[in-house]
């Protein structure tokens, strides 16, 4: 799964599987991944591990629209901002 993961999200994602390994619970981690188009999704996920069967359970959620507005809303309060001075 990490192959699929943008190479610049890869320390965070080993972290959170780190911390699945260690009995811990993850939350709130958004990363890059490549889509099956080879094109780029941002996914919000969270999991749990269950390590008496030697697995985590995860959901992800695809937050590239809401990523893509908040580029978009930052692009424009800078344009704002610009003008404004």
């Amino acid at each position: 799964m990490i192959e699929l993961v943008h190479p610049d999200d890869r320390q965070r994602m080993g972290e959170s599987f780190g911390r699945l390994a260690t009995g811990k619970g993850v939350s709130g981690v958004e990363v890059r991944i490549r889509g099956k188009a080879g094109d780029e999704k941002w996914v919000l996920w969270e999991a749990v591990p269950c390590l008496d069967e030697g697995v985590f359970l995860a959901t992800g959620q695809d937050i590239t629209e809401r990523k893509h507005l908040e580029a978009e809303l930052r692009r424009a309060l800078t344009s704002r901002e610009l003008e404004v001075h």
